[in-house]
């Protein structure tokens, strides 16, 4: 009888396989589909799904070091902006005289707040490799990176759920992401990461692409891009209008039944330079070029004779002109061949903003929202 290759692929702790070509040993079980595994020849520890694992294969034992690579995604924000920082620091040492050393790393060590050698160790570790990145990995001197605790198991199933669990847009608490770390770790017989450790690392580690990820690229716009105090090229009246519609939270009913026919629409248009409302309209049919034109009218012509037809006879409302710039967003009703003709009669330039980017007509969202 000849001799057979095993067909049963065992998962248990020390066993070997093979993932995408690469071997592993499985140091642990972290859960009911994945493995906390090491590959053959690297420190690094990884969780591989149990349906994409390989039967195991020969794996040769090596007395050769393998150097261990930085995973610069794992590296924060802040942890960049010390290394660089100390490189700038360490930069009149790199090429200057032996003889001259001292009194340099002095002055850099004064202004970095370490000790001179804390400086040489810099130097030392930069000029290892002339990565940026060595500086990271130094613990030592002032603002030092701490090292961790924690193992290299417990790191790596750390990791993996701040990426495939918590930076996902079913954006979960960062109490479950807590439970969710502490319930692979002790599926895997592993010291249990502290709810405070996690909670600082998710602190040191939430930028923009963390936020993007959880809670969309507009909210890690308005919360990480720089956004201009005032729009360019508004700076007198009426050089700038911006207009647009809301449906007003007000339903109009028939004056013998009180039944309801529909909600009200308004059109306003708003001076962005003294943030007056220049017009406005209202109607009970959706917005339109009609309806468009009406509050482009209202703006452009004195208010006088409107507000005697109503009656409003204790306030005055001033403010009329024609514009420079008229301002909106990409709605049909807005790039028609009508007010597109409209406004090179009277000279006026329509400017349409970004599509989906409502940011950039700030001022009459603003006052939609305080009308409504």
């Amino acid at each position: 009888m000849s001799k057979q290759e095993r067909t049963l692929l065992w998962i248990t702790e020390g066993a070997t396989i093979t993932n995408n070509g690469r071997d592993y040993v499985i140091v642990a079980l972290a859960d009911l589909n994945l493995v906390l595994a090491k590959e053959v020849g690297f420190n690094e520890k990884v969780l591989l799904k149990i349906g994409d694992l390989g039967p195991p294969t020969k794996i040769e034992k090596t007395n050769t070091p393998q150097p261990v690579v930085q995973d610069l995604t794992s590296v924060s924000e802040m942890e960049w902006e010390i290394a660089e920082e100390r490189r700038r620091h360490i930069e009149p040492l790199l090429n200057n005289d032996y003889r001259k050393s001292n009194a340099l790393a002095d002055q850099a060590a004064l202004a970095a707040g370490v000790s001179r050698a804390t400086i040489y160790r810099w130097l030392a570790a930069f000029r290892d490799t002339g990565l940026v990145s060595s500086l990271i990995l130094n613990p030592g001197g002032k603002g030092g990176k701490r090292p961790s605790r924690l193992s290299s198991e417990v790191e790596a199933i750390i990791q993996d759920c701040f990426e495939n669990f918590h930076d996902t847009d079913q954006n979960p608490s960062i109490a479950a992401t807590i439970v969710e770390i502490r319930r692979r770790c002790s599926n895997a017989n592993l010291a249990l990461p502290a709810a405070n450790t996690i909670r600082d690392r998710l602190e040191r580690t939430s930028g923009r692409e963390r936020v993007a990820k959880r809670k969309g690229i507009a909210v890690a716009h308005d919360k990480f891009d720089a956004i201009k105090g005032s729009i360019p090229d508004a700076d007198w009246p009426l050089a700038m209008v911006q207009i647009d519609h809301t449906e007003l939270p007000v339903v109009i009913v028939d004056d013998i039944y009180r039944k309801s026919i529909k909600r009200v629409w308004i059109t306003l248009a708003i001076d962005v330079f003294s943030r007056v409302c220049l017009g406005m309209h209202l109607s009970l049919d959706a917005p339109s070029a009609m309806s468009a034109g009406m509050c482009i009218a209202h703006a452009i012509l004195p208010k006088e004779k409107w507000m005697t037809r109503l009656n409003v006879t204790t306030t005055d409302w001033p403010c009329w002109g024609t514009m420079g710039v008229l301002h909106m967003d990409n709605a049909r009703e807005f790039r028609g061949n009508m007010l597109n003709v409209a406004c090179k009669e009277y000279d006026i330039d329509l400017h349409l903003r970004p599509v989906k980017k409502p940011r950039y007509g700030a001022h009459i969202e603003r006052l939609m929202g305080t009308v409504s």
